[in-house]
């Protein structure tokens, strides 16, 4: 990895900086994100405290990464099925193509073995080719459309086999 980071589980005191790095990722590359429209601050706040509340249990496996105390990327994966899940990744631009994607989707990997998960699906904005690069250098292979979790038109799926 080309810089030093933390990879850890979230924690409650990192609300406003998942927000500021979702906001931040937005702003700088819309295409890249989850949000149909730049998330607000309230919006974020209840998905987050909904993730933190305990009630999806072992649903959801939630890594960041932090540098110098700053959150820096986010790694989410939910499970759907026996053994299926669905991920969704933001990494700060500046912190692209050092590694820290690639530390989040190992870590996450790990937990999502560990928990029974043998298959990860992802949807990528068609357009946004550089996270369909990444994804498949993580060894994610493309699916039929139909496959699409979000069933939106203009995103491909994508899935790898842990």
């Amino acid at each position: 990895m080309d810089v030093s980071v933390e990879i850890r589980g979230l924690k409650d005191s990192d609300k406003a900086g998942i927000y500021a790095l979702a906001a931040s990722v937005y702003d700088s590359d819309p295409e890249s994100i989850w949000f149909k429209s730049r998330p607000t601050e309230e919006d974020f706040g209840r998905v987050f405290e909904y993730k933190l509340s305990g009630m999806l249990g072992d649903f959801v496996i939630d890594t960041v990464a932090c540098e110098g105390g700053k959150i820096v990327g986010e790694c989410e994966i939910v499970k759907t099925g026996a053994d299926t899940a669905v991920l969704g990744i933001i990494v700060d631009r500046k912190h692209r193509n050092k590694g820290v994607g690639k530390a989040l989707l190992e870590d996450s990997f790990n937990k999502a073995r560990e928990k029974g998960i043998g298959s990860v699906l992802v949807d990528i904005a068609e357009k946004n080719k550089n996270a369909e690069g990444f994804f498949g250098h993580a060894g994610f292979g493309a699916l039929d459309p139909k496959h699409n979790a979000q069933k939106n038109e203009g995103m491909t799926a994508m899935q790898k086999k842990l």
